[in-house]
């Protein structure tokens, strides 16, 4: 592709403010400006980022903190936003930045009026742990080739007891998310990294084994994550639901309604016939939420996430999904990469009957944990072929989630050598400089 100048149209400037600046200290000595690849901010809003994600710090927004509001106001002049509820929108609501709204990450459609951080989590940590956290390099990895393992943001490594001080009617098991290749299912015979379903799992290993055995050299996997509604399609999110509702206060009439729109098609989703109700036996509704389709988990989700069953009662989806979510992702908008990688076992073969299965996924990769880069990048950064240099997707403002898709559902156009060429564009990118020709 040609090359992109700091100094032509090509290329925009943002400033963000660090969360916890300090407001009285003049402007110039408080914000990062840095060149910002128009191709990029044309695509999507991956430049949503406080400052101190782009650090590392990985710290949390909230409503009280004005230096985080503010610089959400201060993205609008980069992109087309509208005011909607009396917070800026941007046009993708997967991925909004709402100032003034207690949830600027968006963990709900529904406008929050105290901080979404007041929640108050309770998760025990499992006895085996997580394995220890390890930072690298990516010029580590010189030689090698990367494939994106795209996957929501759910914890692992621990059980979700109480939400908000409410005990759940049964424990929860946080299983990843990113840090399923630190947890139980990679320290034992399974030796896993990755777990999906077969139609995912499969095309993505025969990749990994044609390039190892075209180039000789390791092939990795890396996390790029989804956006806060991505856990959806897990068993966990609507798990953590069913485990409220005993506690919640839930009339007989709103039950029925509930579930009689369930049972209706509607903006959530089809209908769904069998649906045995809120009002069953907990243990019952949830055996029967455990083994339903992906499409009617994320149906009872959305569904519970309008202001109409809110109002009813319902337990709380915003809070329930930021419960279940990666501390350290909770801030970190979607379509972002170098949390953790790990190195595909191309000899051993898809798992299949794992001894540690994932509850929401049946397959497995095998390979060892590599460990994270310092700080997060946007994926553009790692899988330039596909995303910058592709003609079928570079600068045609696709929306997040379908860049996203991209990357998921063709991991042969979307792997990644990381030769000489890779890393002259990646210091030229980080830096603002040019794409090589």
């Amino acid at each position: 592709m040609a090359g992109l100048l700091t100094d032509s149209p090509n290329f925009r400037r943002a400033t963000f403010l660090p969360i916890g600046a300090d407001m009285s200290v003049p402007p110039s000595e408080r914000e990062m400006e840095f060149a910002v690849p128009q191709i990029l901010m044309d695509a999507y809003d991956a430049f949503f980022i406080p400052a101190d994600v782009i650090s590392g710090e990985y710290g949390v927004p909230s409503v009280d903190n004005p230096a985080f509001v503010d610089a959400a106001g201060r993205f609008s002049d980069v992109v087309n936003t509208s005011t909607i509820g009396g917070g800026l929108l941007t046009p993708y609501d997967a991925n909004v930045l709402r100032a003034g709204s207690g949830d600027p990450m968006n963990f709900s459609k529904l406008v929050r009026h105290e901080p979404i951080t007041d929640t108050a989590v309770t998760v025990v940590p499992t006895n085996q742990g997580l394995l220890a956290e390890k930072v690298f390099n990516l010029e580590d990895l010189y030689g090698g080739t990367v494939i994106p393992f795209v996957g929501d943001k759910t914890a692992a490594g621990g059980i979700l007891t109480h939400i908000d001080d409410v005990p759940l009617a049964y424990a929860i098991r946080l299983e990843g998310g990113q840090d399923f290749m630190r947890d139980v299912a990679s320290q034992g015979v399974d030796n896993s990294i990755w777990a999906s379903h077969k139609s995912v799992i499969n095309p993505m290993y025969k990749v990994a084994e044609r390039i190892a055995d075209e180039t000789g050299e390791p092939v990795y996997g890396a996390y790029v994550n989804m956006a806060n509604f991505g856990q959806d399609f897990s068993t966990m999110t609507a798990d953590a639901l069913v485990a409220q509702l005993p506690s919640a206060k839930i009339s007989k009439s709103a039950a029925k309604e509930f579930n009689d729109a369930m049972k209706k098609s509607n903006p959530q989703g089809g209908e769904v016939d069998d649906f045995i109700g809120v009002n069953a036996d907990v243990m019952k509704l949830r055996e029967y939420m455990l083994k339903a389709q992906p499409k009617v988990r994320k149906k009872f989700v959305k569904l519970m996430d309008t202001g109409n069953f809110k109002k009813m009662g319902f337990p709380d989806v915003g809070k329930t999904r930021y419960a279940i979510t990666q501390p350290r992702l909770r801030s970190v908008p979607e379509n972002m990469t170098g949390f953790n990688f790990g190195r595909i076992d191309t000899d051993a073969g898809v798992l299949y009957d794992p001894v540690n299965p994932h509850s929401s996924y049946n397959t497995h990769i095998r390979g060892d944990y590599i460990g994270r880069l310092e700080n997060p990048i946007p994926m553009e950064y790692l899988f330039q072929r596909r995303l910058l240099e592709d003609p079928d997707i570079a600068g045609r403002n696709f929306l997040p989630q379908t860049l996203r898709n991209s990357l998921a559902y063709s991991p042969a156009k979307s792997a990644q050598r990381l030769d000489d060429r890779f890393f002259e564009n990646y210091n030229r990118l980080i830096s603002g400089g040019l794409l090589m020709e």
